[in-house]
């Protein structure tokens, strides 16, 4: 069975002076409709805004709780690097080995703290004999 064949007549309309006329009772009944879906679109707006500020502010907790460990291990890490440098016994040895200290003897230190029984008389200054002392040319 063969098909009938299809034939379209191009018809040119000259649309250009027809004006579109508005009808008010369709603007008032959208009016209403719009202005709702307005507020939904707000309150949706804010309630996503809210969600992605929650979780941004839940990544940058994460990231200060990250610094606060690093600097939490930083702070020990130092303290047990100041404990090791305080360390009389690797004091005492860059002394001998560096510096060439030597432990001091019985007579060369002093306490503090404890009286000194036998302190010597302090030497005062003495007046000399005045000489004279003649120049000759």
């Amino acid at each position: 069975m063969a098909r009938p064949a299809h034939i379209y007549w191009v018809k040119r309309i000259d649309n250009s002076r027809l004006v579109r006329q508005r009808h008010r009772e369709r603007l008032r009944e959208a009016a209403p409709l719009l202005a709702v879906a307005a507020i939904c679109l707000v309150v949706a707006l804010l309630c996503a805004w809210q969600h992605f500020r929650y979780l941004d502010t839940g990544y940058r907790l994460e990231e200060l709780r990250a610094q606060f460990e690093a600097a939490r291990e930083w702070n020990r890490t130092l303290r047990l690097e100041q404990a090791s440098l305080r360390d009389p016994m690797r004091i005492d040895t860059l002394a001998r080995a560096r510096l060439g200290l030597a432990v001091p003897e019985s007579g060369q230190w002093v306490p503090v703290g404890v009286p000194v029984a036998a302190r010597p008389e302090p030497i005062w200054a003495r007046r000399l004999p005045a000489t004279r002392v003649s120049v000759t040319d």
